[in-house]
This record gives structure tokens, C-alpha cells and sequence, in this order.
């Protein structure tokens, strides 16, 4: 599990982080592992909202809900939590998924459509359509379309995992 877009739900608040999309560090940054402890008694809820196959160009009403664990609280509605993180998964979009010219520095992103990105410190960018993405410090580019552009600067620790073709391939910029 853990795609882009998770949430956690709980009896009524909804949590996600711009800077992750991992349950477990939704969980630990906002406090909630109290929540969680006991299994026999869980008070939240993991969901994700992402669309099939990775088609992250799909439009945001077509991403499909997912609840993602087997014990469920007794008062978890998943009509009413979908309605919720929906909401949020708006919010969401307008700062991960990348159309235009941006500069980030951390966290997961999507470019997609004809997207510039400038990628440095720890951000992970997936590239798809004809983006473009520039790489530097940590930063990682997963490039899905063979037609968007990758480029890492020499020395500078990125990365560059092509999945556009088969076999897939990892550079590293040294």
C-alpha cells in the first residue's frame, strides 16, 4: 500500500502530509501511534485514493478509494471517510501534482502534462507525459514516458530510475 494519494482517518479527523505519502510516518508525525497500538482495539484508519495502473493523468474523480487494513473501528463509515478524503485529495493534488514550472526541495511529486521541474534536496519526482525534471543533492526522478526528459547534474548524489522501458534502469549521478 502507501501510494499517492494516503490519508489516516480517524473517528473525526483526516490526516495526510505533503512531505509523505507512508502510513506509518502519517501515523508518527501527527501523534497518532496511541491510536494504533493496541490491534485488538484500532481507533484510525489507513486509506489511500489513487488511480489504477499508476495513471496519475487520470482526472482525480477516477482515482479509486481503497481502505487499507483488515480491522476496522466500529464507528469507520467508508462512504463518509471517502467523502472526507476526497476533499482533501484536492488540496493534495494542488501541491503534489506538478503542470507547470516548479522548484522543490522535498517530499514526492508528480509531473505530468509539459511540467518543468527543478528537483534538489530530497524530493522524489515521478515523471510522466512530456515533463521535463532537473536532479540534483538527493533527489530522485522515476521517469514513467519515454517522451518526458531526465536530467541529473554530475557529482550531485541524484538519481534516475527509467521505467519507461524494460529492463528498467538506475543511474546515479557521481
Amino acid at each position: 500500500m502507501c501510494k499517492m494519494a494516503s490519508f489516516i482517518v480517524t473517528r473525526d479527523k483526516g490526516y495526510r502530509s505533503l512531505m509523505t505519502d507512508s502510513h506509518a510516518d502519517i501515523i508518527k508525525g501527527f501523534g497518532l501511534g496511541a491510536l494504533d497500538a493496541d490491534t485488538s482495539n484500532v481507533d484510525l484508519v489507513r486509506i489511500e485514493i489513487a488511480p489504477e495502473e499508476s495513471y496519475y493523468t487520470l482526472p482525480l474523480a477516477e482515482w479509486q478509494f481503497r481502505t487499507g487494513q483488515d480491522l476496522l473501528p466500529d464507528w469507520y463509515d467508508p462512504t463518509d471517510a471517502e467523502k472526507r478524503c476526497r476533499i482533501a485529495l484536492e488540496r493534495w493534488a494542488e501541491r503534489k501534482v506538478l503542470r507547470n514550472t516548479h522548484d522543490v526541495s522535498a517530499g514526492n511529486f508528480i509531473a505530468i502534462g509539459n511540467a518543468s521541474v527543478q528537483a534538489g534536496g530530497n524530493a522524489n519526482v515521478w515523471a510522466l507525459d512530456n515533463a521535463s525534471v532537473q536532479a540534483w543533492n538527493n533527489a530522485t526522478i522515476i521517469q514513467w514516458s519515454s517522451a518526458s526528459t531526465a536530467m541529473l547534474i554530475p557529482g550531485s548524489r541524484a538519481v534516475l530510475v527509467d521505467r519507461s522501458k524494460t529492463p528498467v534502469s538506475c543511474i546515479v549521478a557521481i
